[in-house]
């Protein structure tokens, strides 16, 4: 999965290539020009001035303005690095976030019911900055600290070929370690990323349902449930922390020891044994000293860069999961709708073996033009079957078609844009009344919106608001009565204006009164088209021209109010009465 991820970071940081490939070139040659060249020029000077033949002053003075210009010139080559990173970055995760957000709004229904909300944006966001952790590392220490590497090895080795191979073996097994021991660390931090996931999603969930939680007064039990998640994340940082501190700090630390120590005695060795100068001693000390310097920042990098990788992983498995429910390569656009469905031997289960089948050789026809109210126990299928017409969810087998289109060879988006859907609960955006009813039809008048308002009969409750139309909802409507957010989401629907209608209990929140007027609306919007009823009220479905009985996944009874009613013995018969009674027996 690390794979995955480095292969998709680095796909990302090509299609940015006018920026991204600057920084690498220029980062070796920035990090040596800052860190490596005045100390040679310095030491250079060193070897002359204290040479027995000591050259005339005038001599010195190329050395001297190369001196004086290298941190100039290596400061520039860094800036325009970093201004060209800066792009490079804003870029490369604008598209990340981009992908991710297209890929997470292409899954299925069942991802998302499936998984936590909060979750998958923690995980969104870490996925985007770990590209930014990671390509900084890259550029800023990785390129850095080896060009620098390979410069003071080459010099050091053309000083002292002994002190050079000193330092290489030592620099090889320093490597070997940390890697072996930072791969456990990378477990480590995988699961604290896992767990921190977990942490936010329970909080989100948390948030999302205060008002559920206070209404049962159940804060004390929601905090249990949050404390045994965030007690579990501390125990995972604890170990994660404390292996950092031990073993890897205290080797880094150790290792960089040993490095002064070698550079020492290399230095006293290089003089009293080779005739070093003192040039070459400075050199040596200056180099290792540089270097050791960076290893003691090796493990923080290396943290970083652990975390970075665990945090992408997580994302990267859900990009990696293979979607459920997707468009063939040749699918066409869904074409000529009039509203004639089809649902011919339809098999479906919620199970992925394809046991216990909700529904076994489902068959329906609906003329266009003809609305079907759908009615029955819950659990009968009735919500499903829309569902699997909107292609929320695959069928196992049979086939569902919309005016002789199979819908499985159809784009998803057409098929949708053909059909106005009203869920049982309507969830509306955090904006305003305004843009969540033309959300149905993008570039709507306000003429137009107003005119789907009042004939959901929401217009009314809106002009009384301070900011009208330009009131913000709240999250998920949360501002809204349920009665107003049911009539602003049958609004959205109005807009739409699609040849295929499914409502799915969307007079279930509103008043008598408010439903009698919402009725009115409904029927001048379905004349015409072919609409698709769920309601366990009864008489929202009284005037349609049939009306369907699903019980344990099967059409039990098929037919108008007037025929069914006559059936005593019928399930709708029976509901009926309970309902036209005012009991429920």
């Amino acid at each position: 999965m690390v794979k995955d991820v480095l292969r998709y970071y680095l796909a990302v940081a090509w299609s940015q290539r006018k920026y991204s490939l600057t920084p690498v070139i220029l980062s070796p040659f920035a990090r040596i020009g800052l860190d490596y060249i005045t100390p040679l020029i310095v030491a250079t000077i060193i070897d002359r001035i204290s040479s027995p033949d000591r050259p005339p002053f005038r001599s010195l003075g190329w050395l001297l303005t190369a001196f004086f210009a290298a941190p100039f010139i290596a400061e520039l080559l860094w800036r325009l690095m970093q201004w060209t990173m800066n792009r490079s970055d804003a870029y490369a995760m604008d598209k990340i976030a981009n992908d991710t957000f297209r890929d997470l709004m292409s899954r299925s229904y069942n991802f998302h019911v499936n998984n936590f909300s909060g979750s998958l944006v923690a995980k969104v966001n870490r996925f985007v900055t770990s590209y930014e952790t990671l390509y900084g590392v890259f550029v800023y220490e990785g390129l850095g600290v080896l060009a620098g590497i390979v410069f003071a090895t080459v010099v050091l080795f053309n000083e002292s070929w002994q002190v050079g191979i000193i330092f290489s073996v030592v620099l090889v097994i320093f490597v070997g370690l940390m890697y072996r021991l930072t791969r456990k660390k990378f477990i480590l931090n995988s699961e604290r990323a896992a767990q921190e996931s977990l942490q936010t999603g329970q909080l989100a969930d948390s948030l999302t349902n205060a008002i559920t939680t206070k209404t049962f007064a159940k804060e004390k039990h929601e905090q249990k449930q949050f404390s045994k998640v965030s007690k579990k994340l501390m125990a995972m940082r604890i170990r994660s922390w404390d292996y950092q501190n031990f073993p890897l700090d205290a080797l880094t630390s150790n290792v960089v020891v040993g490095l002064n120590t070698i550079a020492i005695v290399g230095a006293v060795i290089a003089v009293y044994r080779y005739g070093a100068t003192i040039g070459t001693v400075f050199l040596l000390l200056t180099y290792v000293t540089t270097l050791t310097n960076r290893f003691s920042g090796f493990s923080r990098t290396m943290r970083n860069i652990e975390n970075a990788l665990s945090n992408a992983v997580e994302m990267m498995r859900i990009l990696k999961q293979e979607h459920t429910v997707i468009d063939e390569s040749s699918a066409k656009t869904l074409a000529s709708v009039t509203g004639n469905i089809e649902i011919r031997d339809v098999s479906f289960s919620y199970n992925k073996g394809g046991e216990s089948n909700l529904f076994e050789k489902l068959n329906l026809s609906i003329n266009a033009g003809q609305s079907i109210g759908l009615v029955g126990p819950s659990g009968g299928g009735k919500t499903t079957i829309t569902k699997l017409l909107l292609r929320f969810m695959d069928i196992r087998s049979g086939v569902i078609e919309i005016d002789g289109q199979d819908i499985s060879t159809v784009t998803q988006t057409s098929l949708r844009d053909a059909i106005t859907y009203v869920p049982q609960e309507p969830l509306l955006f955090h904006r305003t009344l305004k843009e969540n009813i033309s959300y149905g039809k993008p570039g709507a008048s306000m003429k137009e919106i107003i005119a789907a308002a009042k004939k959901a009969n929401a217009h009314g409750f809106i002009e009384k608001l301070p900011k009208s139309y330009e009131t913000l909802v709240g999250e998920r409507g949360i501002k809204l009565s349920g009665g107003q957010r049911q009539r602003v989401a049958l609004a959205r629907a109005i807009l739409k204006d699609a040849p295929i209608i499914v409502l799915d209990e969307a007079t279930s929140a509103l008043d008598s009164e408010s439903e009698k007027l919402i009725q009115q609306a409904l029927f001048t919007l379905m004349e015409g088209r072919t609409s698709i009823v769920i309601a366990h009220r009864l008489s929202t479905v009284k005037h349609l021209d049939r009306i369907l009985v699903l019980e344990d996944g099967m059409i039990s009874e098929d037919g108008s109010h007037a025929d069914l009613i006559k059936k005593k013995n019928g399930t709708y018969a029976r509901l009926w009465s309970h309902q036209s009674g005012g009991f429920i027996e």
